[in-house]
């Protein structure tokens, strides 16, 4: 048995006990089969540290042999077999003491080299060992670098600006986008005018918002019937009336001149004397004032005449409807497409389906808590958009966009001609609120604006009552 190495017995063991002690359990070699380009290896309870490996070429390694402790026994190995034993007697160095080292002698000429030998017999494959313990699972690798953020798309073109000028003037000129308030009512500039009332014609000023209804007022309710009259009191005692004082006596008259004798008119005679008037008796005195008679009693309350019935209540007035609005600009683009009403909220390609890069125009709403209907869905075109158009409303459920299946509940068509408007009319659906809510557009092919320029070629305001 020829020597390779000295092994420490104890750590040998340590390694193969497991697979050693196999051979009285079982009847069959237990076989650990690495694959192909690997190795057989025993880590310690961590996982990190390697104890015992063999190698994708064979080679044993135990890492740990050259810090043990040293022992006192030789263990060889087998060139052949590769089996491990106790060195054969006269192999290696004897058990008696260690002699001191001699002189290092002069290192002599390096020798021929000698022909390669003839290759061994393979060894025997050993036994297999038992199936080491897994290993605890390693740390988490350090997380890679961020990629670099991808460059901003290009912004999309704007749509004309709107303006709002307050309430409408006559005497004031406006341009394209203003924007007015008349009667309850707003209204956007299509063209730029000076003193059309809004609301006059169509093509001038465009509807934004319209007034609510006035809800009729109720009837009044039936008076109550009035109640009896109370018996009247009885009227108090007259006092008497007191006596009337004397009269005064009348004075004598006097005497009456005699008449002279008829002459010529002479000067007017003087005029007699005028008899003294008789002194004015004096008056009576007043008599006493007489007793005041004694109140009456007071006539009892008439019984309260019974409650009139309460008119019926006045049927309710309609509440004034909420106008969902929608601004777009639209410039070869591919049908079908989807877009909300303002505030809207932008969705992804799949839902609604939109076509592949116009993420952009699909969109939806949200309906008003207090809506429950829609009508009146308006669509006004400010020139050319090359193409008969289908407008329609899809809705869907709260927080769901609507679906491209769905059946449009409020649709009207526009034409290609340089301005062009649609109203759906007095027809009503059902909405609930927080529902959602989007303008399907349909036509065919490539949306492309007439020979109007880019921008301004494909714009177009929507509007729907919501109830």
């Amino acid at each position: 048995m020829s020597r390779n190495k000295s092994l420490h017995p104890s750590l040998l063991a340590l390694a193969i006990t497991g697979a050693l002690s196999l051979a009285d359990a079982s009847a069959q070699d237990v076989t650990v089969q690495p694959p192909s380009g690997g190795g057989f290896v025993v880590k310690d309870s961590s996982g990190n540290a390697v104890r015992f490996q063999v190698d994708a070429s064979g080679n044993v390694i135990i890492p740990g042999l050259g810090t043990a402790a040293q022992q006192g026994a030789l263990v060889c190995f087998n060139a052949a077999t590769g089996t491990f034993g106790p060195c054969a007697p006269g192999t290696g160095v004897g058990n008696g003491a260690t002699g001191a080292t001699g002189a290092t002698g002069p290192t002599g000429a390096t020798g021929p080299a000698g022909a390669a030998g003839a290759t061994g017999p393979q060894g025997l494959q050993g036994i297999q060992g038992i199936s080491g313990a897994t290993g605890a699972t390693g740390a988490a690798g350090i997380a890679g670098p961020t990629g670099a953020t991808g460059t901003t798309g290009a912004t999309g073109a704007s749509g004309p600006p709107i303006s709002f000028q307050g309430t409408w003037s006559n005497s004031t000129a406006y341009s394209v986008g203003d924007a007015v308030y008349l009667n309850g009512s707003s209204y956007i500039a299509l063209t730029g005018n000076f003193n059309v009332t809004p609301g006059s014609d169509s093509t001038v000023w465009a509807l934004l918002a319209q007034q609510g209804a006035t809800g009729a007022t109720g009837a009044t309710g039936a008076l109550g019937a009035t109640g009896s009259t109370g018996a009247t009191g009885t009227t108090g005692v007259t006092g008497t009336t007191g006596s009337t004082g004397a009269t005064g006596t009348t004075g004598a008259t006097g005497a009456t001149g005699s008449a002279g004798a008829t002459g010529p008119t002479g000067a007017t005679g003087l005029q007699g004397i005028q008899g003294v008037t008789g002194t004015t008796g004096a008056t009576g005195a007043t008599g006493t004032t007489g007793a005041t008679g004694a109140i009456g009693a007071t006539g009892s309350t008439g019984a309260a005449g019974p409650t009139g019935a309460t008119g019926t209540t006045g049927a309710t007035g309609t509440s004034g409807s909420n106008t969902l609005l929608m601004i777009r600009n639209w410039q070869g683009q591919s049908s079908p497409l989807f877009t909300g009403f303002s505030p809207a909220t932008i969705v992804g390609t799949a839902t609604p389906d939109c076509a592949t890069g116009q993420l952009a125009n699909c969109a939806y709403s949200f309906v008003p808590p207090s809506c429950t209907t829609i009508s009146n869905l308006r669509i006004q075109t400010v020139s050319n958009l090359g193409q008969t158009i289908t407008w329609g409303i899809v809705t869907g459920s709260p927080g769901v966009a609507p679906s491209a299946a769905a059946t449009p509940a409020l649709t009207c068509t526009t034409t290609a001609t340089a301005a062009a408007n649609c109203n759906s009319g007095a027809a009503t659906a059902s909405v609930t609120g927080m529902s959602t809510i989007s303008l399907k557009g349909t036509w065919t092919g490539t949306l492309t604006a007439g020979t109007a320029t880019p921008g301004t070629g494909a714009f177009f305001y929507a509007t729907v009552d919501c109830h």
